[in-house]
Order: C-alpha cells, then structure tokens, then sequence
C-alpha cells in the first residue's frame, strides 16, 4: 500500500498544500513560526500535515483532535483533505470535508483503475460505513495505525506499560488476526449453517420415516380389506341372486293376478257404458224438472199481489173521502192541495167522487191481470209437477255402478301392484349386475399406498445421502472453525509473532542502546502458583541499570518505546498482503541526546530504504543527518508549505 500525496486545505493551522509522499525516502519536516518570537517552531504546524493525513483516513488525528475543531480558526470553514493511494493496480481517492461549501461534513471514497476514467464511487449510504471500506483498503484500525505507522507527538503508544488487554488487542491486530477472527465469525457460521441444513435433513428423513410407518400401516389395514371384500363378494352375490329370484317370482304371481282381473274389469266397462246412457236421460229429466221450476218461480213473482193491495185501499181510501167530504172541506185537497170552501161543497164532492170512480177503474183492470196471473201459475205448478213425475229412479243403477268401478279400481290396483313388483325386480337385477361388475373398492387405494410406499422409500434413500454429505461438511466445518479458533491457527501465528517481536526489538535496540537493553514480548507469564497462563506484555531490562522498564530514564524509555514501535511496524508489514510502505515519526528524537540520536538516524535511513518514505518532524536541527526537508512555516495566523515534499 502506497501513499501516493496528501492535499490539505484549511486544516488546523495549515492554509494549503500538496505534499507527495511515494517513495521519498527520509524526510525531515521543520517548522517556522513567525508569529510567536517566543517559539522557534513550536506551534509552527509542522504535525498538521501528518495529521490531516490521519484525519482524512480516520476521522481522528492522534492527538484526539476532531469535529469543528480541525477547521483553520482563520477560515472557519472549508476544511479538506484529499488522500491518494495506491493498491496493485489500483488507485483510491480519500476525502474528507468539514464545514465545506460543497463536501458538507462528509467522508468520500473512490476506485481509480483507469486513469483516464473516472474513478468507482465506493461512497456508501453513510459516513461510518464509508470509513470501514477506507479501513478495510488500509488493512488496519485506528490503534493500529498510530501504533505501527504513525507515531504521533505526545501518541506513541507506550507499548512496555500496556496490559494485557490492550497488547494482545494490537499484537493481533498488527499480525493480521482481525482477518483470522473474520474468518473464525464467518467459519463459526458455516457451520452454523451446515448443522442446520444437516438437521433439516435429519427432520425431513425422521418426516419421511414417519410417513413410511404411516402408509406400511394404512396400506396393512387396506390390503385386509381389500381381502375381506374378495372374501365377501360370492356371498354378496349369492344373496342378491336371491333377492333378484324372489323379486321376479313376486313379480310374476302380481302379474298374473292382474291380468285375471281383466276380463271382469272389461265387462265392467261395457255395463257402465250402458248405465252411463240411463243416466245420462235421468239427467236431462232432472234438467226438464228444474226448469219446470224456475218457470213456476217465474211465474209466482209475475203475480202483482202488492199492486192489488194498493188499488183496494186506494178505493176505500176514496170512498171515504166522499163520505166526509164536508169535513174535509176545509182542508187542502190531498190531490190539488187547494183549501175549499162551503160554498163550493158539490164541487169538491163531484171531484171527490170522481176519484173514487178512477180507483175503482183501477183496481178492476188489476183483478183482470191477477186472475191471469194466477191461471199462469197454476199451469206452471202443472208443469212442474209432471217434469217431476218424468224423472226416473235410478238408486239401483247407482248402486250397480259403483259396484262395477270397484272391479275397475281393482284391476288398476292390481297393475300398479304388478308395476311395482317390477320395478323392485329391475332394481335388484340392476344391483346384481353392478356386484357382478363391480371392482374391489381397496384396490385402487392399495395401488396409491403402493406408489406412495415406493416413494418414501425413495425419500428416506435421498435423505439419507443427503445426511452423509451435510454430516461431511459439517466436519469440514468443525475442522475450519478449529483452524481458525483460539487453538489453532491463530495460536500457531502468535508462536511465530512473539519470536518475530523479539528478535526485531532486539535487532533496533541494539542499535539504540549498543546491546546494553533488552525489551522481551512474552505471551505466558507465571501465576503465584507457578502454573502458566496467557498475558501479553513486555518486559524490559538494562544490563547496566534498571531491571525493569519503571527504572529507566527518560531518553532509555524513549528508544524502548521507539523500537517496540517499529518492531511492531514490521509485524504489520510482514503480515499485510499489502504492507503500507510509509511510516511517520513526530518528535521520535525527543529526549535522545546525540549518542542516541545518531543511532536513530541510522534505524531511520535504514526503515527508509526498506519502506519507501520515512517522515520525521522534529523541532530539533536534524539537517546534518537528513537531506531531504521541508519546511511549514506560521505567518499571520495560517501556516504553507514548501520543500522536498512538495516538489
């Protein structure tokens, strides 16, 4: 992995600058400040560009610094940070904004394989998933970062003084175990996965071993069956047959009985013709009689009775009124409704008896009409009586008749009885050809039970083999997650990194304190019982002083640190499928007097040939020792910068 350049705008006191960063060997970076005559360069901003280096991959600088807090407090916005790398083939673009006018707050990500196209936005929904793509490309976490590559001012990891929480956690960090934990997590669910498909193929098959038992049982019971129908059907049909002869021979005797009845029915019909013509003259007499009847009716209400009445008391009426017409004088006329007087008496009695002359014309000429009348009556009574006296007595005729409908109804009855018995033959003929035709019901059912038999059969087979295959992955799986859990591989690689640390630790403290101190990382340590148990730490001890690293002074523990760092960072690049070919130190030479120093420099000239580039920032003149510099310089409130990284 390569740090192809860094692009800084806005940050911290940093007002911009590019600096290239492939392959440029060893670097000083110094500072100037010239707004502070108090400091030399001191707050100059010379860790600034490291840092924005660290914040455009993390979020975080390594001295804590993040948020609105890396923004120039000159600018107050516009804070950017682009970060080139170089993977294989492969180049990324990292971009980090804060209070920018376009990025916003926000972290981007990009795949450059052709450069003359655009790059693969790798940006994903949000800014933390976006930071484990940048992670996963670098290879290593924050901790590990600052520990192995970067080695911030006031942020080297003091390594010696970590317990064991913490050194284990980088150590296997730096050796690549976060990729053997991925792949124990990932291992551990195979297999997770393999058991489950092998116990869905243990509950299909203990499935298809149930139904087995179920259709051996159903199909046992239906072949009984089947069986017992076979058994049964000659008496099936033997009792039918007889049923069929009984039906046929009820059948027959009906048939018969009717057809006796026959010839008596058949006379009977011939006489009722006869009877039916009698009547049928009874009839039309009574018709005759009936009439005679309504004529008398007739005529007995043609008679005006009630008119005579009225024409005999009107007379009476009016003769009286002769009698007392002197009386009535005085009175208004009940015809004219005049009053009259005594002087014209002869005159109201001539009126009067005139009168009574009209009623009495009246009542004669009804007399005649009702004389008439009744002579009409009595020639209807006449009449009648004879049309009664024509009729008939027929009482004898309809006693004979109805004795010949009853040997009528008797035939009818006779035949419906014959049709019946008929009917009950042709059904039981019809359910005796049917249990001649008719086949095993079970039969059709033990066929399906038979298929369904050689199907879970089939079934219980392919479980089976599928069971043999799920329980052979399911130990391959086993055997996976043992490779990559705590006992194995895992365990294998720390037997081989501790070894490693060792000899690399070894290796740059005896450059940095001639031999004379010696910084052990050890795996086991022994309890208050003796027995061993695992911890990670470092034990250190000087062969002319202390014999632990409390002891030591300041500058002894500096280059203890110092090459626990850089040991570390070989680890990280020894056991990275792409090592990060750049490592910074800022204030490494802090504490070191000159005899230290000088072997500094030569670990660093060293780490820079193997490396690519090594970036030292230091407020010392380390120009002697290092060619290439660079030079951040504080002037009115924004620093620039200017030298071998720049051009």
């Amino acid at each position: 992995m390569k740090f192809l350049s860094a692009h800084i705008e806005n940050f911290l006191t940093v007002a911009a600058g590019t600096v290239k960063l492939a392959d440029r060997g060893l670097n000083l970076i110094q500072g100037v400040n010239a707004d502070d005559d108090s400091a030399s360069s001191n707050g100059a901003g010379k860790s600034s560009i490291v840092d924005a280096i660290c914040w455009c991959l993390y979020g975080v600088t390594a001295r804590g610094v993040k948020g609105d807090s890396v923004v120039n407090l000159k600018a107050k916005k516009n804070t950017a940070v682009i970060v080139m790398l170089e993977n294989g083939a492969t180049t990324y673009k990292v971009e980090r904004y804060r209070k920018h006018a376009t990025g916003k707050n926000s972290l981007r990500l990009y795949a450059i394989t052709d450069p003359t196209a655009p790059g693969v936005d790798m940006t994903r929904g949000t800014d933390a998933e976006t930071q484990k793509e940048v992670e996963k490309i670098l290879g290593c976490s924050l901790e590990v970062f600052i520990a192995a590559v970067y080695s911030g001012q006031e942020a080297m990891p003091d390594l010696p003084k970590m317990g064991d929480r913490d050194l284990k956690r980088l150590i296997e960090e730096g050796a690549g175990m976060q990729r053997i934990e991925r792949a124990y997590a990932l291992s551990r669910t195979r297999l997770t996965s393999a058991k489950y498909v092998l116990d869905g193929y243990v509950a299909r098959l203990e499935t298809a071993k149930t139904g087995l038992l179920r259709t051996e049982s159903a199909l046992e019971i239906r072949r009984e069956k089947a069986k017992q129908w076979n058994d049964g059907r000659a008496g099936v049909i033997a009792g039918l047959e007889a049923r069929v002869n009984a039906a046929k021979a009820d059948a027959t005797t009906k048939a018969l009985h009717a057809q006796s009845l026959k010839p008596k029915a058949d006379a009977a019909t011939t006489r009722l013709a006869e009877i039916g013509v009698s009547l049928a003259a009874h009839a039309t007499a009574q018709r005759a009689a009936a009439d005679a009847q309504k004529a008398l009716s007739r005529a007995e209400l043609a008679v005006e009775k009630h008119q005579l009445q009225q024409a005999t008391e009107a007379v009476v009426q009016a003769q009286a009124d002769v009698d007392n017409a002197e009386q009535d004088l005085s009175k208004p006329c009940r015809s004219c409704g005049q009053p009259g007087s005594l002087h014209k008496l002869d005159d109201y009695r001539d009126h009067k008896r005139a009168l009574l002359v009209a009623a009495k014309g009246t009542l004669e000429d009804l007399k005649v009409r009702v004389r008439s009348q009744v002579l009409a009556v009595q020639a209807a009574k006449t009449t009648h009586e004879e049309a009664l006296a024509a009729v008939p007595d027929v009482t004898a005729l309809n006693a004979e008749r109805a004795g010949l409908e009853a040997d009528k109804t008797a035939l009818q009855n006779a035949i419906r009885v014959a049709q019946t018995a008929k009917q009950t033959y042709d059904q039981e003929k019809l359910s005796l050809d049917n249990a001649k035709a008719a086949v095993n019901p079970e039969q059709s059912v033990v066929e399906e039970l038979e298929e369904r038999l050689t199907y879970d059969n089939t079934q219980i087979s392919g479980w089976t083999a599928e069971i043999a295959k799920a329980t052979a992955e399911v130990a391959v799986a086993e055997g996976v997650v043992k490779v990559f859990g705590p006992a194995g591989v895992r365990a294998q690689i720390l037997d081989t990194v501790t070894p490693f640390l060792n000899a690399r630790t070894a290796d740059y403290l005896s450059v940095l304190s001639d031999g004379a101190m010696q910084a052990i990382w050890t795996t086991l340590t022994k309890s208050a019982t003796g027995d061993l148990k695992e911890k990670f730490s470092i034990e250190v001890t000087h062969s002319k002083g202390a014999d632990s690293f409390a002891g030591l002074s300041g500058g002894e523990k500096r280059k203890v640190r110092l090459a626990t760092a850089l040991a570390l960072q070989d680890l990280v690049a020894s056991r990275a499928t792409q090592p990060i070919d750049i490592w910074f130190g800022d204030e490494v030479d802090d504490a070191l007097d000159p005899s230290g120093l000088e072997r500094l420099m030569t670990i660093l000239e060293r780490k820079a040939r193997e490396r690519g580039t090594v970036i030292v920032i230091s407020h010392n003149s380390l120009g002697d020792w290092i060619d290439n510099v660079t030079t951040v310089t504080k002037a009115d409130g924004v620093s620039t910068v200017e030298g071998a990284l720049c051009d």
